[in-house]
């Protein structure tokens, strides 16, 4: 019963999902459509994965500070969450959209005169603006990993970590350049898999997850979803490797107990590991199976399946706080001198330790922490249940839907495909989030995708004019067709 309604969810899942995007794309033709990006990726989290975790499932727990728990008794209360949240997400891009409906829609992005023209068509048109902000971007990411992994004054490691994020957005424009990259393929591969032997090997396999996915997104969108035999045959093969990959990576991890490597040596040391398939030869490893389960439960997070499937039969409904209030706006304002031990940044972390999760933000040794993100999703229904998920991810979705509309009517066709792109990667962030944390960290992080987005055009116009490499002159686009 359990395989079946996973099955029933993720299905009507996917059909909303749809929809939010034909509404969404017909209201704001921009190649990323923020609210689709964003319950997409809560989709596959907390529906596609629990899906995998249903079918593999042999009676596998978990445990907390309060007990242990089989993972299928939270599986179906998740999915059912996500699936009203998708749902009353379609109602607000409906709402969102009312009076701007696809006859009154923006010209294209791109062509000024091809209105009607879908993404395959007209991303071949773009193809040298597209090559000169995937190089440039793919440098920018390699510059920004660089000092990730270098040795930084402790007051330059924030604004790295700042912009961490954000610049992911060049798999996503990777994606929509492959089928006209040519020789250029060569080069991301050749990137690309030192960025996933780099991630893999310190154990990191959310960030080389998150490039998978953007890349595959980005694809998708640009040849409007439309999926050939040759790519399902290739979809296969690269799913297969992303199991094998990701389970050595975490068989890695749990062997050095979560830790960076501390120099070169140790680095050497971990890609060695990651080489030799540590944990595959009967150790660590289980099944098939297992490995499967377990890649899908790491998709999950444990944090929001057991939120779910525990509120409110052992913790009743949070609520909203008289000092959540006072935490809700504070990353909007600049703070001097103060630094308090909650933030609206933390809080929702600390709130996981109600349910028995280990939170210690300032341990050295990862292993002291057992807790996830809270995410969107998890803190919507701890909350107020299902008023909860109805009522704030329809706020969201009219907001993202507007978004996109606003950056839309941007008459610089190339500075709103770079910030599109920008916008996409938060609006995945943003499902990890939990409410207060989205209300406060929003602001900055969208004045960090324009600081991106600008860095880029600026870079883009600069070798652009120098190599006199200009692409045909990008018409203005009118509000309305």
């Amino acid at each position: 019963m359990t395989l079946l309604i996973s099955l029933g969810s993720f299905l009507l899942g996917l059909f909303a999902l749809r929809r939010i995007y034909l509404l969404e794309q017909a209201a704001a033709y921009v190649l990323f459509q923020l609210t689709f990006v964003f319950f997409f990726s809560q989709h596959v989290a907390f529906s596609f994965a629990p899906l995998l975790m249903a079918i593999f499932d042999q009676g596998y727990t978990y445990q907390t500070l309060q007990g242990i728990f089989l993972y299928s008794d939270g599986l179906v209360p998740l999915q059912l969450v996500n699936l009203v949240s998708i749902y009353a997400a379609l109602i607000g891009v409906r709402i969102a959209i009312i009076g701007r409906q696809p006859a009154n829609r923006p010209q294209s992005m791109l062509l000024s005169d091809d209105h009607n023209k879908s993404a395959s068509e007209i991303l071949p048109a773009q193809n040298q603006a597209l090559r000169m902000i995937c190089y440039i971007t793919l440098a920018l990411h390699a510059v920004v990993l660089g000092l990730q992994y270098g040795s930084l004054p402790a007051n330059l490691q924030y604004p790295v970590q700042v912009i961490t994020p954000v610049v992911a957005a060049t798999f996503y424009f990777w994606g929509c350049w492959w089928r006209q990259a040519g020789r250029g393929q060569w080069v991301f591969i050749a990137y690309a898999s030192v960025f996933g032997m780099l991630q893999l090997s310190a154990g990191a396999r959310g960030y080389f997850l998150v490039g998978v996915f953007f890349f595959s997104l980005g694809y998708l969108q640009a040849h409007d979803w439309r999926v050939s035999r040759r790519d399902l045959a290739m979809i296969a093969l690269a799913a297969v490797s992303l199991l094998w990959l990701i389970t050595i990576s975490e068989n890695v991890r749990s062997l050095n107990r979560g830790r960076q490597p501390a120099d070169l040596e140790e680095w050497q040391t971990r890609g060695l590991q990651l080489l030799s398939g540590v944990g595959l030869g009967g150790q660590g490893v289980e099944s098939f199976g297992y490995a499967v389960f377990r890649s899908a439960a790491s998709m999950t997070s444990f944090t929001p399946l057991d939120v779910v499937a525990r509120t409110p039969q052992d913790v009743p409904y949070a609520g909203w706080s008289e000092d959540e209030w006072d935490l809700l706006f504070e990353g909007w304002y600049p703070k001097f001198g103060t630094w308090d031990i909650i933030t609206a940044g933390n809080k929702g972390l600390l709130d996981v330790r109600e349910y028995g999760w280990i939170v210690d933000p300032t341990a050295a040794n990862p292993q002291d922490r057992s807790a996830a993100p809270m995410t969107f999703l998890a803190d919507s229904w701890r909350r107020f249940g299902v008023v909860g998920i109805v009522v704030f991810p329809f706020i969201l979705a009219v907001f993202l839907t507007r978004l996109s509309m606003l950056v839309d009517e941007s008459d610089h066709s190339t500075f709103r495909l770079i910030f599109g792109g920008s916008l996409a990667v938060l609006a995945y962030q943003c499902f990890l989030w939990d409410i207060l944390a989205l209300v406060s960290y929003l602001p900055r992080r969208l004045l960090v995708c324009l600081i991106y987005t600008a860095v880029v055009y600026s870079v883009y116009l600069i070798d652009a004019r120098l190599g006199r490499k200009l692409p045909p002159k990008l018409m203005p686009v009118s509000k309305f067709s």
